[in-house]
């Protein structure tokens, strides 16, 4: 009979603190996922210098987006919504006018996806990100 009522105290003190828990996660305070915007270009500084990035976005061979910004050792820039959500374009990242590489994004309609770029002294890297 000891084991049976010690189960059972174990059992409603553990239910006690996971409801506490979930009331917590389904707060109104608590922003749901749906309702974060992520940014549409991030430029991230790996080096352990500033650099001069210039990013330009193209669609149709027109120049949509096109700005230069000075980011400091291990920092990094955002521009949030530049581009259109339903266009496609090719995004080129120029940095300190020597090293260049090119991205081909086709981001959907929706506004939570866009490109991560890591930069550092030798490479440039895309990656896409979405909320």
């Amino acid at each position: 009979m000891d084991t049976t009522r010690r189960g059972f105290t174990v059992a409603i003190v553990s239910l006690a603190s996971l409801s506490g828990c979930s009331e917590g996660l389904l707060s109104d305070e608590n922003t749901p996922i749906e309702d974060f915007d992520v940014t549409d270009i991030e430029l991230v500084n790996e080096q352990a210098e500033s650099i001069e990035v210039t990013v330009t976005a193209t669609a149709d061979s027109e120049t949509e987006f096109d700005e230069t910004a000075t980011i400091e050792a291990e920092e990094n820039r955002m521009f949030d919504d530049p581009l259109a959500d339903d266009t496609s374009y090719t995004i080129t990242v120029t940095v300190n006018d020597e090293l260049s590489k090119e991205y081909d994004w086709s981001p959907e309609t929706r506004d939570d996806s866009g490109v991560r770029v890591l930069i550092d002294s030798t490479e440039i890297e895309f990656e896409g990100i979405t909320a």
